[in-house]
């Protein structure tokens, strides 16, 4: 194994404890202690950084010979490569770790298989589409742009921004960017506040958090005005989590609506007085609900509740187990 932290755990400890008028290392028994820690902890990195490259080699070996393109699974979906799994849960992990200890494989072959899948998989515009290593092309003979927008949505949000936030301005933002863009040129919801991408509260809760961030990193007010949009769609109208919402999932596939309001409210917070005005009274009657009846005695949250009454849904594993 490469000793990637022991190293520099080791050598940060040694040198801070130098005796500069001697030039000797001279060390307590609490940096002693404070030694064995950096010890053990150097070795524990060392070992996730290691299984972490492990995991990419091995998902190298599976990927597509003509394609260089990982599949969803290595099962019943061996044969495709997808947007919200493949996309969004795998290949991006695989870019950060090779970030974290392999440029060479960071720079060829995890920017290779960008280009790649930019060039294969783009269909409405850059937005990605399901495809299929046998046919050479596209899974299906048309389109579904609702499946696209979802797609694009997770691909987005739970790989391409953590991504982001960690390599800052890249091929993968601008791939992120990209995608973002076409979105809300394709969005196909009408309603009062303008168009939306969706009424699906996890895509909604995806975009409030993306666009957020985005707006934070470019300074494009056009990705802060489509994030209030969705914000004025479910806070304004009727379409309230805990005030309109007859079941409210506080896990995966649901709550990230809740944490995207808040996210929305926190950046307006810093923009606009008056809209932060206009949304608090609806996020705190949010929180407040959720607060109210969607904990346990012990403070934890449910997997999902009915706001209005208070009733817990989907406490039980087997039934957990069954949502999709």
């Amino acid at each position: 194994m490469k000793p990637y932290l022991l190293f520099i755990s080791a050598a940060f400890v040694l040198f801070s404890c130098s005796d500069q008028s001697t030039d000797r290392f001279t060390i307590s028994e609490t940096e002693k202690v404070a030694f064995k820690q950096a010890e053990a902890n150097g070795k524990l990195v060392n070992e996730g950084f290691e299984r972490c490259r492990r995991f990419v080699d091995d998902w190298l070996k599976e990927a597509d010979p003509k394609t260089g393109l990982i599949p969803r699974n290595l099962d019943s979906n061996s044969d495709i490569w997808n947007a919200k799994d493949a996309a969004a849960d795998n290949y991006p992990f695989m870019v950060l770790t090779s970030a974290l200890t392999d440029k060479e494989l960071f720079n060829g072959r995890m920017l290779e298989m960008l280009r790649t899948e930019t060039k294969l998989t783009s269909r409405i515009d850059h937005m990605p589409d399901t495809y299929s290593f046998s046919k050479e092309g596209f899974d299906t003979p048309e389109p579904d742009l609702n499946d696209m927008l979802f797609g694009s949505s997770e691909y987005i949000k739970d790989g391409l921004l953590p991504l982001t936030e960690w390599l800052g301005v890249s091929p993968w933002s601008e791939r992120m960017i990209s995608i973002l863009d076409d979105m809300w040129t394709h969005a196909p919801i009408e309603t009062e506040y303008g168009k939306i991408v969706s009424t699906n509260v996890e895509l909604n809760g995806e975009m409030l958090q993306v666009l957020s961030r985005v707006y934070w990193m470019t300074g494009d007010q056009k990705y802060l005005d489509w994030a209030i949009r969705l914000g004025d769609y479910y806070l304004l109208g009727n379409n309230h989590p805990t005030r309109d919402f007859e079941a409210l999932r506080l896990r995966d596939h649901g709550c990230e609506v809740v944490s995207g309001l808040c996210e929305l409210y926190a950046a307006i917070s810093y923009i606009d007085q008056s809209k932060k005005d206009q949304y608090k009274p609806h996020i705190y009657e949010m929180l407040d609900k959720i607060l109210e009846v969607g904990r346990n005695e012990d403070g934890l949250f449910y997997n999902g509740i009915n706001p209005q009454t208070g009733e817990v849904k989907w406490r039980e594993p087997q039934i957990i187990s069954a949502i999709p």
